[in-house]
């Protein structure tokens, strides 16, 4: 069981995560932002935290950055992040990796792909 963090200004798509990755044993916080991510990890370690790239107060690749550039944040500087978006631009999966991504997730996608997302940068 790993204890994730999951980051998306949609609702619908933060409860379709946190159910697919329950019925796993994964234990889920949810933020709806960025600013509620601090809030959350500077309350409690993850094992890895999942993001969304489109969102209005700072996208997902820059909190990356702000993320990896600032590994007190995260508890441990091995915390991998997931970048997760429906955006259709594939400049954007260098940007992820280059920003400290170590995978990325293309909307829409199955509970199983989330699932294997997971078990990848969990067991890297």
């Amino acid at each position: 069981m790993a204890k994730l963090l999951v980051v998306d200004d949609e609702k619908d798509m933060r409860t379709y995560m946190k159910v697919a990755l329950e019925k796993h044993s994964h234990s889920i916080t949810l933020a709806d932002g960025p600013s509620e991510a601090v809030g959350c990890l500077k309350d409690a370690t993850f094992d890895a935290v999942l993001l969304d790239i489109d969102m209005p107060e700072m996208d997902g690749v820059t909190f990356t950055r702000v993320l990896t550039n600032t590994p007190t944040l995260l508890g441990h500087p091995d915390v991998p992040i997931v970048l997760v978006t429906g955006r259709d631009d594939p400049g954007i999966i260098g940007e992820s990796f280059d920003a400290g991504a170590r995978y990325f997730l293309r909307k829409p996608f199955s509970p199983k792909e989330l699932l294997h997302a997971v078990q990848l940068v969990l067991e890297a």
